[in-house]
């Protein structure tokens, strides 16, 4: 019998239960109704109040990640690159990882840290004839949008409201 063995911040206990839901290949497709939706939403505001601890597991194990390819076994049949992906399984060990150990404090300033390849692999591509589009982080709480457009080491990164208009 496996007993999970959990340290840290609650945040960090979340996200390693959520990499074991991930490598364990269990996932979450909630398809809620307005009114599950709305109960979930008043619940967490009393979490917030008397164990505020637990939300901020729970954001732990809800990271969102996405790479050029597919990371399901379930869609691998429809990888038409044929593993030609430029690195895509390495980039998403690498961000997983560094939510894991690495990025703690100020997740907007680190996670374009972890983009320009600070902690590992991510966009640095030194074949002229393939270079990064855009990095973006999606900030779910602000509903704010900042990305690079272009290799994150040269570009900046800019910020957009979710309507996609520049502030």
């Amino acid at each position: 019998m496996y007993h999970l063995r959990l340290k840290g911040d609650h945040y960090q206990m979340g996200l390693k239960r959520g990499t074991i839901f991930q490598k364990g290949k269990i996932s979450f497709p909630l398809h809620l109704d307005a009114f599950q939706l709305e109960h979930g939403k008043q619940s967490e505001q009393i979490l917030k109040k008397y164990f505020p601890e637990v939300c901020e597991e729970i954001r732990g194990v809800s990271i969102v990640c996405t790479v050029n390819s597919f990371t399901s076994d379930q869609y691998a049949p429809f990888d038409d690159a044929n593993g030609d992906d430029y690195d895509s399984g390495k980039r998403y060990k690498v961000v997983i990882d560094s939510f894991a150990d690495k990025i703690k404090d100020d997740y907007l300033e680190e996670t374009k840290q972890l983009l320009m390849g600070k902690y590992g692999f991510m966009c640095q591509y030194e074949d002229p004839n393939f270079q990064t589009v855009w990095s973006s982080i999606f900030d779910l709480e602000s509903l704010m949008i900042y990305r690079a457009e272009g290799d994150p080491r040269k570009k900046k990164f800019m910020r957009n409201g979710i309507s996609g208009r520049r502030i």
